[in-house]
């Protein structure tokens, strides 16, 4: 009831993943971000605010879960739904006592803007706060790996991941694609789903070598020149009213970037 009938078909498109497999991911992903408690208070709104209302709180509910759910099946040895959760709490709850003071530019910016149009309407701050939190969760399973990779505190690596998305502009690569997908044909969807789960796992790989570095400040520092030549093309390809075909382009700019990177 949570996701609607075709959450797990899409899953399964992203994924390729069995039902099994992706009834434990989905069980876990809702414990780690409360969706229950969540559902029961959008539930509570039943006649106090206006359906579409509700229906925005659901489809940010969905999509969080959606997405988090993705992410364990990638990363995660399913063997029970409580080994996974007891897995990843820590880093789930270092994400959100971090959030929103952590984000940087445009994110922050960003954050305020969803929760801004989640609260109103008799909608509770607090519930709307949640939500626009849980919608950053996604990288909770990679973050936790390179959280006990480094030995550093969950809440850290959280902040350096944030950084490194707004230095490299990654962060409006994202949202602009994920703006862009519902006036997409069925194929162009699909195809910008998974980019813009590649760029997530690219921030990730990009939060690691910074780290390597000693501080993401130190690796911007050592990396300007490459980093302001990706932060123009993005800017180019993002521009306007874009497509996937841009998108694409700007997903090949960034594999490029790493992979120059990773040489060195």
């Amino acid at each position: 009831d949570m996701a609607g009938p075709v959450f797990f078909l899409r899953l399964r498109e992203q994924t390729e993943a069995d039902p099994a497999a992706l009834v434990k991911a989905f069980e876990a992903a809702s414990d780690l971000i409360g969706a229950r408690d969540m559902q029961e208070q959008i539930d509570d709104l039943d006649n106090q605010v206006p359906a579409e209302r509700q229906t925005a709180l659901q489809d940010k509910l969905a999509t969080s879960v959606g997405d988090l759910t993705r992410s364990i099946i990638q990363t995660e040895e399913l063997s029970s739904v409580s080994d996974v959760v007891s897995s990843l709490s820590p880093m789930a709850k270092a994400i959100t006592d971090r959030l929103p003071e952590c984000l940087q530019n445009f994110k922050r910016s960003r954050f305020d803007q969803i929760t801004g149009h989640l609260f109103k309407g008799g909608v509770h701050e607090d519930l709307a706060t949640r939500l626009t939190k849980a919608g950053l969760l996604t990288q909770t399973p990679r973050l936790a790996a390179l959280a006990k990779e480094t030995a550093q505190n969950g809440g850290d690596i959280f902040a350096s991941f944030q950084d490194i998305g707004d230095v490299l502009s990654m962060d409006k690569l994202r949202a602009k694609a994920g703006d862009q997908i519902a006036k997409m044909p069925y194929w162009d969807r699909l195809a910008t789903r998974r980019l813009i789960n590649d760029m997530e796992v690219q921030q990730v790989t990009a939060t690691r070598l910074a780290l390597a570095s000693g501080s993401v400040s130190d690796w911007k520092d050592a990396n300007s020149d490459a980093t302001k030549a990706l932060r123009a093309q993005i800017k180019i390809y993002i521009s306007g009213k874009p497509g996937f075909a841009q998108f694409a382009l700007a997903g090949d700019a960034v594999r490029s970037f790493m992979a120059e990177l990773s040489k060195g």
